[in-house]
């Protein structure tokens, strides 16, 4: 994360930033994301974290997950220089049931520049 974060303000400085994505947050502290060290490289940085309801994992058995049992909470946005609203994490399942991903989809939506 401050690798992608100083390649960032080398390119783009000054300009508001958003990241999002898989970010594997926990899988190396047995699925706690709160122990994810890139978050508090984030916050150092500016960066605001969301990642939709805290209860709410963002991962889901499908046809090829391997371990159906485990759910995590892995995909985020994280803001600088931008005001989100409420991040939604919305289902992957297909009209049927059937698992589209293995993934939730989160979304969220710009409402403008921080400080505006």
């Amino acid at each position: 994360m401050a690798g992608l974060i100083d390649a960032l303000d080398a390119e783009f400085p000054g300009l508001p930033v958003l990241i999002g994505g898989d970010l594997n947050t926990g899988n190396h502290a047995d699925g706690d994301w709160r122990a994810e060290g890139l978050f508090d490289v984030a916050r150092a940085a500016g960066f605001s974290v969301h990642g939709g309801p805290e209860e709410q994992m963002t991962t889901r058995p499908s046809l090829i997950t391997r371990w159906p049992e485990r759910a995590m909470k892995l995909d985020w946005f994280l803001a600088r220089g931008l005001q989100l609203g409420p991040v939604e994490i919305r289902s992957s399942l297909g009209p049927d049931g059937t698992p589209l991903s293995d993934h939730d989809l989160i979304v969220a939506r710009i409402e403008g520049l921080a400080g505006r």
